[in-house]
C-alpha cells in the first residue's frame, strides 16, 4: 500500500484460489481470511487495470476496498471487513475510504449470502 511494489494481480489470484481449493477440500487446516484479503485486494487490482484505469491513490481504494468485501465474504460480516481494514491496514478513519469499503463489504457479503442460500 505504501506504492513500492506493484501487484501482479493474475498469478496471484488464481494461485490463491488453486491452492485453497487444494488445501480445503481434502479437509487440511486454512484460515479463510488470509486468502479472501488477498483475493480481494487481486480483484480490486483487476477492476482498476482492466475498466477503470484510476491514479495510483485510486488504485489503492479499489484494492482496499477489495480486502474488505474479501473479508466480508469469508465471514459474512461487513462491519467487520471495514473495520480490519481502518485499524489494521489504514491506519486513518476517513470518509473517503470507509464508506466505499463499507458499501462493497455490504455489497459482498449479500452476493455470498445468496449464492451460499440459494
Amino acid at each position: 500500500m505504501l506504492g513500492k511494489h506493484r501487484i501482479h494481480w493474475w498469478p496471484v489470484l488464481w494461485r490463491k484460489f488453486v491452492a485453497s481449493l487444494l488445501t480445503i477440500c481434502p479437509g487440511l487446516f486454512l484460515g479463510r481470511e488470509g486468502p479472501s484479503i488477498q483475493i480481494g485486494a487481486c480483484i480490486g487490482a483487476c477492476f482498476n487495470e482492466k475498466f477503470f484505469h484510476f491514479t495510483d491513490k485510486d488504485k489503492y481504494l479499489l484494492m482496499e476496498c477489495g480486502v474488505a468485501a474479501g473479508l466480508s465474504a469469508a465471514f459474512s460480516a461487513p462491519l467487520a471487513g471495514t473495520m480490519f481494514l481502518l485499524e489494521e491496514m489504514t491506519h486513518n478513519f476517513n470518509s473517503r475510504i470507509w464508506i466505499p469499503a463499507l458499501t462493497s463489504s455490504i455489497v459482498s457479503a449479500f452476493i455470498t449470502f445468496f449464492i451460499l442460500w440459494y
